[in-house]
């Protein structure tokens, strides 16, 4: 029962390796500090008041370079997904569902090998889903359903082995 905004303090806990804030009352656009938690593994912001544009500075190169899970649903985030996200090589799964995220789904995604899951449901997110998602052999879950998807699937995602759930509609 958390109220209010996170703290700049947080950028203390150097050594911090999960934060779990979920189902909280935290308010405000996602702080600058998370980028500067190195050692942060596990980032969970899910079902908060969350608001704005996702920083550039949460994916610099510097910052959350070890981050293997991003959980950043149910909150009210705008705009795009920075390009900097690319610079997260650990990522194993990344959840941005029930936002008013914006744009196409990034081709630089394919470059995320580790990648397991992506939920990008219930966005504004537009255009085709990019072949490069194909290249990703460890995608076991992919959510798209509720954006405003077009065009066809890309074969090389169907070709996915370890795709179990689709959720495309």
């Amino acid at each position: 029962n958390l109220i209010g905004s996170v703290p700049n303090e947080l950028k203390a806990l150097t050594n911090l390796v999960q934060l779990n804030l979920e189902g909280n009352f935290i308010s405000g656009p996602i702080p600058t500090v998370f980028g500067q938690l190195q050692n942060l593994t596990v980032l969970d912001l899910d079902a908060n008041s969350l608001t704005g544009a996702i920083p550039d500075s949460l994916y610099d190169a510097e910052g959350l370079s070890e981050l293997v899970i991003l959980t950043l649903t149910s909150n009210d985030f705008l705009g795009t997904i920075p390009d900097e996200y690319a610079n997260i090589t650990a990522l194993q799964a990344v959840a941005f569902q029930s936002n008013q995220i914006n744009g196409t789904i990034p081709s630089f995604l394919g470059a995320l090998t580790d990648l397991r899951t992506i939920n990008f449901f219930d966005n504004n997110l537009e255009g085709n889903i990019p072949r490069e998602l194909g290249l990703l052999s460890n995608l076991e879950n992919l959510f798209l359903h509720f954006n405003f998807l077009s065009g066809t699937m890309p074969s090389e995602i169907c070709a996915l082995r370890q795709l179990n759930l689709r959720q495309l509609t």
